[in-house]
């Protein structure tokens, strides 16, 4: 009986990050705790990285930090203190958090469509997504 080679398997990475643009992926990776990301974390980088590894396909978890963005423009422009007016403006910060990682799932979508190789792996969360906001999405990106 012979025994199994590494170049007899297929690589498949299962958990990889990966931005639309450099300044994206260094900010996240600062969001993260890295210091000095020595790695802009773009597809075109994965992409070389897996050539160099011999890994065939990446699936890429498209992340977004939407509790660390509420939070962060909710410091920058603190909320109103009417009821009223801070659960309108709680409402838009909110949808524009989901939108955000609407069009990072999006973007996703359209790189693995460019490059069969990477697996999108669309982000959702159900914290600041209603249901059929969850719904929506998964229905979009699954088809």
């Amino acid at each position: 009986m012979s025994k199994v080679q590494m170049s007899d398997l297929e690589l498949i990475d299962i958990h990889t990050h990966a931005f639309s643009t450099s300044e994206m992926g260094i900010g996240w990776q600062h969001l993260v705790g890295m210091k000095d990301p020595s790695r802009p974390g773009t597809a075109d980088e994965l992409l070389g990285l897996m050539k160099k590894a011999g890994i065939s396909r990446s699936v890429m978890l498209m992340y977004t930090p939407t509790r660390f963005i509420y939070e962060s423009r909710i410091r920058e422009n603190p909320l109103p203190s009417d009821p009223r007016e801070r659960e309108k403006a709680e409402r838009e910060l909110k949808s524009q958090v989901v939108q955000q990682m609407v069009q990072n799932n999006e973007w996703a979508c359209q790189e693995s469509k460019k490059h069969p190789e990477l697996i999108a792996f669309a982000g959702l969360d159900p914290v600041y997504m209603d249901e059929r906001c969850l719904l929506n999405e998964i229905d979009d990106k699954v088809r």
